[in-house]
């Protein structure tokens, strides 16, 4: 369904920003045109690069809670 791909990659590309994820907001968007535009290949495709930018993003922000939650020598 077009239509929901369509609406699910705009509030993807919002919640994304919001979080500073530029990269996988401009992905969502991508699929929001894409989905718009009838643009099932393409759209597919998106899918599959936002699944790889989502799995960064998530390591990413592990690596980050973890080296903040690490008590550095300094507080020993």
């Amino acid at each position: 369904n077009l239509a929901a791909l369509s609406y699910q990659g705009h509030n993807l590309k919002g919640v994304a920003a919001n979080f500073s994820a530029y990269q996988l907001s401009c992905l969502a968007d991508r699929i929001d045109q894409a989905a718009k535009n009838g643009q099932v290949e393409e759209a597919a495709q998106l899918l599959v690069e936002v699944d790889h930018a989502v799995e960064r993003l998530h390591q990413a922000t592990t690596e980050l809670f973890t080296r903040e939650n690490t008590p550095s020598d300094a507080s020993l």
